[in-house]
């Protein structure tokens, strides 16, 4: 059937869910390539946790051989 309803619109309903349909396209598109930043972000500060634990974990290692060492030189 090609007849369409005729009302006081300046563009027919089809034309319009067509645009609405184009543009929702676009937003998904547009979703998707945040999540994908985001899921870049987020690798990338699991990374900077790991960089910080391993940092506090040897910083700790450390503190405790200068203070077995120094407790070593004060009972000397």
């Amino acid at each position: 059937m090609t007849e369409q309803v005729s009302n006081g619109h300046k563009s027919n309903l089809r034309e319009d869910i067509d645009k609405i349909a184009d543009g929702q396209a676009e937003i998904l598109a547009g979703l998707a390539r945040q999540d994908a930043v985001l899921l870049d972000h987020g690798r990338a500060l699991n990374g900077v946790r790991e960089d910080l634990a391993d940092e506090r974990r040897q910083r700790a290692t450390l503190a405790e051989r200068l203070s077995a060492h120094l407790d070593g030189e004060a009972n000397r």
